[in-house]
């Protein structure tokens, strides 16, 4: 008896190590810091957002468990993402997701399947965002499922947190029901669509969002972003309301000139009708953003660079949520990423 309780304890004691000897781990490092020159409504300059400055610092871990099983973790190692609120809210990412030669499952901390490619970027990549992104809870704890038609078409079911669920004294019980389709058109006409259903209160109102993202590559080192979500096309005629045209868009080009040279342009425009039923805007907001400038890398590779952007924004009075105070921002800095274990 005493010989079979140790071989079950040698076995127990072995299988965590036998587990974790097909585990692999991987830890990077990115940062950005930068000087800023922003302008205040007035024409003056916003001193207390100008000037030198770290904007961001992410550690992120990857691996595999076991084949088929991996693990992410991404979280913003800075000093606002701690202010006020939970740790919990300063993690991008952190999700188990298993896959097979067709289906693909993820359950955690996630982004949500919202079509769009400003939306879908990393946001030490991006320099500015259209207002609606800017407000919008883009990680949230969520269950989703993937079905790969072939290696260009994917279909995703996902079930999250309703992003409406972190505005200030709403409900955290609060959901959203998201399906996005990434796949391809043509060749060179690539695309993130989505249809969503989001819970704005435990009364049943809910808001729906109709977002086709679209990338085109127009030529050798030239492309071209074209996103655009409608909100509301169904809730408000179902709320009894008159339709408005709430709607977000982005036109991002984009041309690596070499391998050590890129070129950045955006526009960005917001429209909130009015009728109450788009949360995060303000009633009657319409604004625009546009801007744009160079890319520098150094060693010929996406892991350095060097950058050089100038933003303005543009609304018709009511306060922008991402420029509320800096209508123009001329932005010098340097984004760069490390592998740190491997």
């Amino acid at each position: 008896m005493m010989r079979k309780l140790f071989a079950l304890a040698v076995i127990l004691a072995l299988f965590p190590a036998a587990t974790l000897a097909q585990a692999s781990f991987n830890l990077d490092l990115e940062v950005r810091a930068e000087w800023d020159n922003v302008s205040t409504q007035g024409g003056g300059v916003d001193h207390d957002a100008s000037g030198f400055h770290g904007s961001m610092a992410n550690i992120k871990i990857f691996g595999d468990l076991t084949p088929g099983l991996h693990y992410l973790y991404r979280q913003r190692l800075t000093e606002k993402t701690f202010d006020g609120r939970s740790l919990f809210d300063s993690i991008d990412m952190a999700l188990i997701t298993y896959e097979t030669a067709r289906w693909r499952f993820a359950l955690g901390k996630n982004a949500i399947a919202l079509g769009g490619y400003e939306i879908d970027s990393t946001p030490i990549d991006e320099y500015w965002y259209c207002d609606h992104s800017n407000a919008l809870s883009g990680y949230l704890v969520s269950v989703g499922a993937t079905y790969k038609f072939d290696r260009h078409q994917m279909l995703t079911l996902q079930l999250s947190q309703s992003p409406y669920s972190r505005l200030d004294g709403k409900p955290a019980d609060m959901y959203a029901v998201n399906l996005m389709w990434t796949g391809r058109v043509l060749p060179k006409w690539e695309t993130i669509w989505s249809a969503n259903l989001l819970q704005q209160d435990l009364d049943g109102h809910c808001i729906d969002y109709l977002s086709l993202g679209n990338r085109l590559v127009i030529g050798p080192g030239h492309t071209l972003d074209v996103d655009f979500m409608w909100r509301g096309l169904v809730a408000m005629p179902a709320r009894g309301l008159k339709a408005g045209f709430d709607f977000s868009g982005v036109v991002k080009y984009g041309f690596r000139m070499s391998d050590y040279l890129e070129l950045q342009c955006k526009l960005t425009r917001d429209r909130n009708s009015g009728v109450g039923i788009d949360l995060l805007l303000p009633d009657g907001a319409d604004s625009w953003t546009f801007g744009g400038g160079l890319c520098w890398y150094p060693k010929g590779t996406t892991l350095w660079r060097v950058f050089a952007m100038a933003g303005k924004a543009v609304d018709n009075g009511t306060a922008s949520v991402a420029y509320a105070s800096s209508p123009l921002r001329l932005m010098i800095g340097t984004t760069w990423k490390v592998n740190m274990c491997h």
